[in-house]
């Protein structure tokens, strides 16, 4: 017990933390998978990115590709390519008309209502004009990019038939 005045000062004392159990597996474990890391990683960095083979295997020999495969490779190629411009044509259509749906729909509430709901219904109906701008530029945009792409396929001598996907 110490009274006012008087202080009484002890020695450091050296506390000995205790780690529990659980937490010094998640250590353990932790530190194995560093350091497993660290100990295969130059052998890894000198097999994956030089002309080293590891010793006891043989490098894989493909076929070459012959003339029609490759054509057949790179039609499919145009064909996915032009088909994913389409889609999001046709999503950006979609949502263009569902939104010129939602303002008409707008449009015919608010002629017949009056007062403070007419002036919500004004309020609504500029905030979907803006969205339906915004839906007008996006769906100009695709346009715009899937144009591109047929300009590079018309560059590259690429047949208009690949861009079809039949």
């Amino acid at each position: 017990m110490t009274h006012r005045g008087t202080e009484t000062r002890r020695s450091p004392v050296k506390v000995k933390t205790i780690i529990p159990m659980k937490m010094g597996i998640r250590v353990h474990i932790l530190l194995s998978v560093i350091f497993s890391l660290f100990v295969s990683l130059p052998l890894w960095s000198i097999y994956a990115f030089g002309d080293n083979v590891p010793p006891n295997t043989s490098p894989v020999i493909q076929a070459p590709t012959t003339g029609n495969e490759k054509e057949n490779q790179e039609k499919s190629y145009w064909c996915k390519r032009v088909a994913y411009y389409k889609k999001r044509i046709d999503q950006a259509e979609y949502e263009v008309n569902k939104k010129e749906e939602v303002l008409s729909d707008l449009r015919d509430s608010a002629s017949k209502e009056t007062g403070n709901d007419k002036k919500y219904l004004h309020t609504k109906i500029k905030k979907t004009e803006k969205n339906l701008a915004g839906a007008h530029k996006v769906l100009k945009e695709r346009k715009q990019d899937l144009s591109r792409i047929e300009d590079e396929a018309q560059k590259k001598n690429i047949p208009p038939e690949w861009l079809k996907c039949e």
